[in-house]
């Protein structure tokens, strides 16, 4: 009951913030989470590699956390140079129906968002199993999560962009 309460409450905040910015500020805000996921993912292999190198007396403990850290700055930087907020040369209107969809195009993200969350709640038993039975948007996030898992596993399969410098020397493709 209390994770529906939560995941609800998340939902209404997520439309209410993209009713309050609008469709293009909201595409403007997605747009640059996922370009900075998508920096972070392809950049992962490379910082790991580095920080193992680098930081061999450090404990092992320590070499996520550092990991994490670099991630978070790297995903801040790109946040504050993307959207470029407060130097738009144009002035949008927002009417009803242009702050109604920045609404349900942020608020749609926060369910996706949700549901990619509740597979890591999962694996992590944050949420007691008696919690999973219970709760109704458990349930009806169960297929995202799902779908979420496929789609991860295909790009992890054809990961051309996650592979390392030495697979591709090693392939004959890198210089």
């Amino acid at each position: 009951m209390i994770y529906d309460i939560i995941c609800l409450l998340m939902v209404i905040l997520a439309f209410a913030g993209g009713f309050q910015r609008g469709v293009v500020k909201v595409f403007g805000f997605l747009s640059a989470i996922i370009f900075g996921v998508i920096c972070i993912l392809w950049s992962a292999p490379y910082l790991s590699d580095f920080l193992n190198a680098s930081m061999t007396q450090v404990p092992k403990w320590l070499l996520p956390v550092l990991l994490f850290l670099e991630f978070s700055l790297i995903a801040m930087t790109l946040f504050m140079l993307i959207p470029h907020r407060k130097q738009s040369k144009t002035k949008v209107y927002n009417g009803f129906l242009q702050n109604t969809m920045g609404g349900l195009f942020l608020s749609a993200f926060m369910v996706f968002s949700i549901g990619i969350l509740s597979g890591f709640f999962e694996k992590t038993n944050v949420i007691r199993e008696e919690t999973r039975n219970s709760s109704v948007a458990y349930q009806m996030l169960n297929p995202l999560k799902q779908k979420s898992k496929q789609i991860w596993q295909r790009l992890t399969d054809q990961n051309d962009f996650l592979e390392k410098p030495e697979q591709v020397k090693s392939a004959g493709l890198g210089g």
